[in-house]
């Protein structure tokens, strides 16, 4: 019985497949990657519908060109590349962020005003 163990202890194990390259390219990764971001980049037709004066405190005003395509409409064209659309993406994250910090501070300090009256 222990001549049968050490037989199968001792005796080398059949040896280990050598491993064969992948068929992972990583340029197919990559160029799937892009196309996913950029899969929406369609040109679109675009009219404003709505007029809000604050527009014209950002030099659009200035501009009549900026009002005519405005309201009559315009192809937009987006040919932003798959480096630039997460960036995009992130920095209006970031904005809305930012615009529902600011609208609970001005709530809060509204409240305070309200509390310093009550207070009196």
């Amino acid at each position: 019985m222990t001549k049968n163990l050490l037989k199968q202890v001792m005796v080398k194990g059949e040896p280990k497949p050598v491993k064969k390259e992948s068929d992972f390219k990583l340029d197919g990764l990559v160029e799937k990657i892009n196309s996913g971001y950029t899969i929406k980049n369609e040109p679109k037709h675009q009219i404003k519908k709505t007029f809000a004066p604050s527009t014209l405190a950002y030099n659009h005003g200035e501009c009549p060109r900026y009002w005519y395509l405005a309201f009559s409409g315009v192809t937009f064209e987006d040919n932003s590349n798959a480096f630039v659309l997460p960036i995009e993406q992130m920095a209006h994250m970031v904005i809305k962020e930012f615009k529902m910090h600011l609208s609970i501070l001005v709530l809060l300090r509204s409240f305070r005003k309200k509390i310093k009256k009550l207070a009196r």
